[in-house]
């Protein structure tokens, strides 16, 4: 028995319909595919591309902190000249200690730049300077105090401190450390003790206790310290 057209088309059109399933199949399993493929690259190749940016990153580092130390002994290279061509001026004690202009109030080097306190109106000194340093870059910043007059302080404050502690057997003190501030311009009393009373009760003994001039910094112990 022979097959009608009908038929015919009717199983052409079954196998073209399989044909074209298996086609879509085919197709969902190459997306699957590729898609899995990509975030396995992803996942084999990211940890290379991470290291590789931490290493940029590293290798800036190196190079900025090496540019800020050779800054660093650049400036403080260029601070000594200007302390030596004041001290043939004003010292007293030739090769002992330097001798500072009173105009004078510190100096101190932050971000790469050097930063000079000066009592007097900068334009007054920019040209010395600059002729002496080379540098014609430096800030200047306007201040109160002389380092002379905070040197000074810085002196007397020490020695009474030291005199209390041995006439007066002060074994237990909060005063930690003392120096010259030059960023503030002031004189530092690093503390051990924020208590407000045991503050007043030292600033009284080393008659500092109304002198603008003093910054204290609180600076507690470590614990490992305390206990021992």
């Amino acid at each position: 028995m022979g097959t009608s057209k009908t038929d015919h088309y009717l199983h052409i059109f079954n196998i073209l319909e399989k044909c074209s399933w298996h086609k879509r199949l085919s197709m969902s399993a190459f997306f699957v595919f590729l898609a899995g493929f990509v975030l396995f690259l992803i996942y084999m190749y990211s940890p290379i591309v991470i290291e590789t940016e931490e290493r940029v990153v590293n290798t800036k580092s190196l190079e900025q902190r090496d540019w800020e130390h050779s800054q660093r002994m650049k400036l403080s290279k260029q601070l000594r000249s200007l302390f030596e061509h004041w001290d043939l001026q004003y010292s007293e004690n030739m090769g002992e200690f330097y001798g500072y202009p009173d105009y004078y109030g510190g100096a101190y080097i932050e971000e790469g730049k050097l930063n000079l306190m000066v009592t007097c109106d900068p334009e007054d000194v920019r040209e010395e300077i600059t002729e002496v340093t080379g540098n014609p870059e430096i800030i200047l910043c306007e201040c109160d105090y002389s380092y002379n007059e905070l040197q000074e302080l810085y002196d007397r404050v020490l020695i009474d401190y030291r005199k209390y502690r041995k006439v007066y057997n002060m074994d237990v003190t909060i005063l930690r450390m003392i120096r010259i501030d030059d960023k503030t311009n002031k004189v530092g009393i690093w503390i051990t003790d924020n208590d407000q009373d045991k503050v007043k009760r030292m600033a009284s003994k080393l008659e500092i206790e109304r002198d603008k001039r003093i910054r204290y910094i609180y600076d507690p112990l470590p614990e490992i310290v305390k206990k021992s």
